[in-house]
């Protein structure tokens, strides 16, 4: 997730949420992980991940999924999301579209990974591309924000060494 410093999100909308009749800023960034179980699908919540640097994220996440996925989730594993990634890497798919899950205000859906023909100068060269696609709720923020938040993804996933700095 995108930040200028931990304590000032780059896109706050996408990290807001509407509630009642009002819109509600989040200051810690909980992402909810949608895993497979047998029979259902749940969203454990990764917490405060504008505060927490991307080995621990690393090491959290893989926890947090295995937990899940054994039945020996912990308390606070499903409370507080803020935004949700839904990933179908697995299968041989291109594009899908996730639901967004209230009160988030939105959810990134990734694909797979795949070796495609792409134009280099004037040669065509194989090259790994990914597909996301980001479901938001329009009370909170509107296409042209996504657009923002998904060319700055973009730009982080092409140079992952920019995320160290």
């Amino acid at each position: 997730f995108p930040t200028r410093r931990s304590s000032d999100l780059a896109y706050p909308l996408v990290n807001a949420s509407w509630r009642d009749d009002h819109l509600e800023y989040h200051q810690d960034v909980n992402i909810g992980l949608a895993v497979s179980i047998d029979g259902g699908l749940l969203v454990p919540v990764l917490h405060k991940v504008n505060r927490t640097d991307l080995r621990a994220l690393t090491k959290n996440s893989k926890e947090l999924i295995a937990r899940t996925r054994e039945g020996k989730s912990i308390p606070g594993d499903f409370e507080g999301g803020t935004f949700s990634v839904s990933s179908l890497g697995q299968f041989p798919i291109q594009n899908f579209l996730a639901i967004v899950n209230p009160p988030e205000s939105g959810i990134l859906a990734v694909s797979r990974i795949e070796k495609r023909p792409v134009a280099k100068g004037d040669a065509i060269v194989l090259s790994e591309r990914m597909n996301v696609s980001l479901s938001g709720d329009h009370r909170v923020f509107y296409g042209f924000q996504a657009a923002e938040f998904i060319t700055r993804l973009k730009e982080l996933l092409e140079r992952p060494l920019s995320l160290l700095s």
